[in-house]
């Protein structure tokens, strides 16, 4: 991570507090997000529904030029397919 050697302290403080708490707290916010393994992509469970959202895993140089390629699980739900519950997760970190 870098920081720009201009930022006002009180900017660079805010940032590594942040940093901080997300260290120190972010496990308790798993058990609301999914993850698929496949993308690596993560969504809150309230927004599980495929997105159209632009992926360079869709993006192809192999016939010699630049090719997009939509996703062809797009009317599939993301938790029947590589999606992982984070709520395991929370439970190992609260056996930790």
């Amino acid at each position: 991570m870098s920081l720009p050697w201009f930022a006002p302290d009180d900017v660079i403080d805010y940032i590594l507090d942040a940093i901080t708490f997300v260290a120190e707290e972010g496990w308790k916010f798993l058990i609301q997000y999914d993850v698929n393994l496949a993308t690596a992509e993560w969504r809150h469970v309230s927004r599980l529904k495929p997105s159209n959202s632009f992926s360079l895993e869709k993006i192809s140089y192999v016939k010699g030029f630049f090719e997009y390629k939509p996703r062809k699980d797009r009317g599939k739900k993301l938790s029947d397919s590589n999606m992982v519950r984070t709520d395991i997760c929370h439970s190992i970190k609260l056996q930790i």
